[in-house]
């Protein structure tokens, strides 16, 4: 008796799977087989067949984004059908279309990634800009698929490297909007909102931002740049010495403090912040041809001979005009008429 019940069990089990087979086309059921066999070709015909013969099965179109668009690079084509899916039956295919989804912003995200690096190595402006303009495409696809701030990042400087300041706003502000910072994207955006007659609305923008974000170094350093331009001295030497004070082991901040110094004619100080800067780095010549420069300002010639004498054995060819244009000029302040006109005639050779 107990041998009869297992077979009938059996007899169910084989029922129930003929008719949970039969519930499939044959062409779904034909693909499925292809699939196993790794023939994608015959899979997905037999796939695009079922579609037409069974349009609300979500299966169809998951095989379809999964086993036969996305291996191909096929992301719009897998993009529609995993949305399709999704759609026909959230229950079931919400959560695993979601992970393939994923997939093919990835795909996007990396084509948009090599197109971008192909633009910064190409050699021609034209192709540069052509592949700009297919890095942003694809980033904006990427983008609409899922706001990642990698995404934001690679779209913005497309766009700001192309000179596409439009595009550079509006997305930098869609990111902002959405709650996502990243510094790129903040800082490019700055950079392409400042133009003539936006100014105070530009300082204003950074001054909120720089208000959640205090410790953004670059945004700081790039806020006392405009407050300069705008001739606001006096706000940026007391934003810049603020910043120094904050932060006394970062160099760039003093050396941007030094300069606005500087430009002040306030040379004893630019010297003196000059100088802590050479102490971290002694043979940036930047640095040396500005303390040069700064200490010929402050009619110390002697002293600004000597650095730019250490200048012109450091600094690049294109930059021995101005080492030798100071040096004959701290030369003759001294009374060396006759090496001052030596090195005036080199400055006259490279000028």
């Amino acid at each position: 008796m107990k041998n009869f019940k297992k077979v009938g069990i059996l007899v169910v089990f084989a029922t129930l799977a003929i008719l949970l087979t039969s519930c499939q086309t044959p062409e779904m059921t034909s693909a499925k087989v292809y699939l196993q066999q790794d023939n994608v070709e015959k899979a997905q015909e037999q796939l695009e067949l079922a579609r037409t013969k069974e349009p609300s099965n979500p299966e169809v179109y998951y095989l379809l984004a999964t086993a036969i668009y996305l291996p191909q690079g096929e992301s719009e084509k897998a993009l529609e059908a995993l949305n399709t899916a999704k759609e026909l039956d959230p229950l079931n295919y919400d959560e695993k279309c979601s992970r393939e989804i994923d997939r093919v912003w990835a795909q996007f995200h990396t084509a948009a990634v090599k197109d971008f690096n192909d633009a910064i190595e190409a050699i021609f402006d034209e192709e540069k800009d052509s592949l700009y303009v297919l890095a942003g495409e694809k980033f904006i696809k990427a983008l609409e698929i899922k706001k990642a701030p990698e995404t934001y990042n690679g779209m913005i400087k497309s766009f700001f490297l192309n000179n596409d300041m439009d595009n550079v706003v509006k997305y930098a502000e869609d990111a902002i909007d959405n709650g996502i910072f990243e510094k790129d994207v903040v800082f490019y955006y700055t950079k392409a909102l400042w133009t003539p007659g936006n100014e105070d609305v530009t300082l204003g923008k950074i001054e909120e931002i720089l208000e959640d974000h205090p410790d953004f170094i670059e945004l700081q350093q790039l806020y006392i740049q405009y407050l300069t331009e705008v001739e606001r001295d006096d706000d940026a030497v007391a934003t810049a010495e603020g910043l120094v004070e904050a932060y006394p082991s970062n160099v760039d901040v003093r050396f941007l403090l030094a300069q606005i110094y500087a430009k002040l004619g306030r040379h004893e100080e630019a010297i003196q912040a000059y100088e802590k800067v050479l102490e971290e780095n002694p043979d940036d010549s930047a640095v040396i041809v500005r303390i040069a420069e700064a200490f010929f300002r402050a009619k110390n010639y002697e002293k600004s001979e000597y650095f730019i004498r250490k200048y012109l054995e450091v600094c690049e060819p294109q930059g021995q005009y101005i080492g030798y244009d100071i040096l004959w000029k701290s030369l003759y302040n001294q009374g060396r008429q006759d090496e001052a006109e030596e090195y005036r005639a080199k400055a006259k050779e490279l000028q």
